[in-house]
């Protein structure tokens, strides 16, 4: 796959996630054309509260000792927890302002998609040969 400008981008700014944060390890990654398929490992020593994608935390001590923080879901803001959709939204927003400061057309879909990877069931390798092969089954996406 050779990556036009944003492609570059975003796969830069996918190699800084774990720089940004250290409780999550960086696995196989391809940049689309329309879209990008990444596997992240999130170390569940740092998690152990939360639901099991580690989405939004529900344990009852937290960062939150100001009740202004967090806009109008104060202490309860999963944006305040180190989980997946942080982790997601600083990736996408960093990409976002780097194109947007190249002024580069670009634009997210406002969700992402997230899937637990079962090792004994042999998905997470299933997912990486998938990861792998895209480009070659890219002409069948289009």
């Amino acid at each position: 796959m050779i990556l036009a400008p944003t492609g570059s981008i975003a796969q830069n700014i996918w190699y800084k996630i774990a720089q940004q944060f250290p409780f999550v390890e960086l696995d196989a990654i391809i940049i689309m054309p329309n879209h990008i398929h990444g596997i992240l490992h999130i170390d569940h020593d740092i998690h152990k509260t939360g639901d099991a994608i580690n989405r939004v935390s529900i344990s009852t001590s937290n960062k939150c000792a100001n009740p202004n923080v967090g806009g109008v879901t104060g202490c309860n803001n999963p944006m305040l927890y180190d989980n997946l959709s942080r982790v997601i939204r600083w990736y996408k927003g960093r990409v976002k302002y780097e194109t947007t400061k190249r002024k580069l057309p670009f634009n997210w879909h406002s969700r992402f998609h997230d899937r637990i990877l079962r090792i004994e069931t042999n998905e997470l390798n299933i997912k990486r040969n998938y990861i792998h092969n895209n480009p070659k089954n890219w002409k069948y996406d289009m």
